[in-house]
């Protein structure tokens, strides 16, 4: 799947829509499905961490990132622009790495 850098004005828009109607109905599924309150919802940060568990799951996974990385790095080997190895970083939180 491509995601295009430049986002045209009609995809910004739309997703200002529907980042509006979240926040102004996050409570409602949060109070049928979850049985939080209003406050509950937006205070102790579960709506925050709604959208970042729905982030990760757009997000690169950690397979992919290394592939990309090591082609990178094979590419630059090759073109003698680098000559080095990935290493982890030991963030097992971030899964970082190192040429």
């Amino acid at each position: 799947m491509l995601v295009p850098c430049l986002r045209g004005s009609e995809i910004e828009e739309k997703a200002a829509e529907i980042a509006l109607r979240l926040k102004e109905r996050a409570h409602e599924v949060a109070g049928a499905g979850v049985g939080l309150s209003e406050e509950e919802c937006f205070d102790p940060g579960y709506f925050r961490a709604a959208i970042e568990k729905i982030r990760c799951q757009y997000a690169a996974t950690l397979k992919e990132k290394r592939v990309l990385m090591r082609a990178i790095l094979n590419y630059m080997q090759d073109s003698r622009a680098i000559e080095g190895t990935m290493q982890d970083t030991g963030s097992s939180r971030l899964h970082g790495r190192a040429i």
